[in-house]
């Protein structure tokens, strides 16, 4: 299996600048979601919502139309409704900025709300869909970057691949410090920018 290593500071804005160029569209797509999101009260969240935000935005994100079209909207809508107060609150943080032991006391909530959205969908599309509520803490991955980040696709695989991206990614001053400067220029989260590279490259290996 191959390891993912973090890139210096010269191959990661590279492979950051070819995406957006490339895919300059997909990205205004991904920031009008989230723009959506935020004027939605998670306390209300409708079949519709689910709907019209979260699967077309899957739907863009390379799941399958199969895929989606399993999903039960309305118990996504349910179960988004019953753990609006968590998701809001994992709304308004950062992955690379709360500490060790902050990260720690939120770990069971993370895991209690990745489980009752897999309920209703895949591991990859339940990622998606709580990255775009909480777009600067909770990360995106697929079945490449599980398999690089040697990471299952459980609630625990989820928690591991948190301090994995903390410790590979955010912890590292060099490499936070340029992540930092795209996020200014880019208006994406440094979250969304490591999942760029980590897509980029692992979609590339056989």
């Amino acid at each position: 299996m191959r390891r993912l290593f973090v890139p210096n500071r010269d191959r990661l804005v590279k492979v950051i600048r070819d995406h957006l160029r490339e895919n300059d569209l997909g990205d205004e797509f991904y920031k009008l979601c989230l723009r959506e999101l935020d004027k939605i009260d998670l306390k209300e969240f409708t079949e519709l919502d689910a709907r019209r935000i979260i699967k077309h935005f899957l739907d863009m994100w390379g799941q399958i139309p199969q895929a989606t079209r399993r999903v039960d909207w309305e118990r996504l809508a349910e179960v988004i409704r019953r753990n609006a107060n968590r998701l809001v609150m994992f709304k308004n943080m950062d992955l690379g900025d709360v500490g060790d032991e902050e990260f720690e006391r939120y770990v069971g909530e993370v895991k209690e709300c990745y489980s009752k959205i897999r309920g209703v969908m895949g591991p990859t599309s339940t990622a998606k869909t709580l990255h775009i509520i909480a777009p600067r803490f909770l990360p995106l991955w697929d079945r490449c970057i599980r398999k690089a980040y040697e990471v299952p696709d459980s609630p625990k695989g989820y928690i591991k691949f948190m301090r994995k991206i903390r410790e590979y990614w955010l912890n590292n001053e060099s490499i936070n410090r340029i992540l930092r400067e795209l996020e200014r220029k880019t208006g994406l989260s440094r979250i969304r920018l490591i999942d760029i590279y980590n897509w980029r490259i692992l979609s590339k290996q056989p």
